[in-house]
């Protein structure tokens, strides 16, 4: 009996690949199949088959990679955003996505290190980014 661990997405030299993880149950065998994905361009979705009807858990992981990366599963029903808001144009996990500056009136702002757009005015700041070492007291 085997079972579907877990389904990844990345973008590499402009193809979408997916990861499926499987564990044989029975056995101390595990096995990572990779199937790599072309698009049209940077904002056309790429398709593959579903695998729910062999693995059923595959169905959220599906979604999740619809959602984000537009790879569209071939037989898993998936009605409608499933982690963004209905209405947000692309996909942002792509590596050509391009941030949107504002989302429902609410402003963004680049990471630590890059400028901060005059909108903000001079007397804003942004948070401190102190990463994880922080938290143990141990200075960035």
């Amino acid at each position: 009996m085997t079972w579907l661990e877990n389904l990844s997405a990345m973008e590499l030299n402009q193809a979408l690949v997916l990861s499926y993880f499987i564990r044989d149950l029975d056995s101390p065998t595990r096995l990572v199949l990779r199937a790599s994905l072309t698009p049209k361009d940077a904002d056309s979705t790429a398709s593959i088959d579903s695998v729910t009807t062999i693995w059923p858990m595959a169905r959220e992981f599906e979604k999740e990679i619809s959602d984000l990366f537009g790879v569209v599963f071939n037989g898993n029903q998936i009605a409608g955003r499933y982690v963004l808001p209905e209405d947000w144009i692309g996909y942002p996990l792509r590596k050509s996505y391009v941030f949107p500056t504002s989302f429902y009136g609410v402003s963004h702002f680049k990471p630590v290190g890059h400028s901060i757009p005059d909108e903000y005015g001079s007397d804003f700041s942004p948070p401190v980014e102190t990463g994880m070492g922080a938290a143990f007291g141990v200075e960035p």
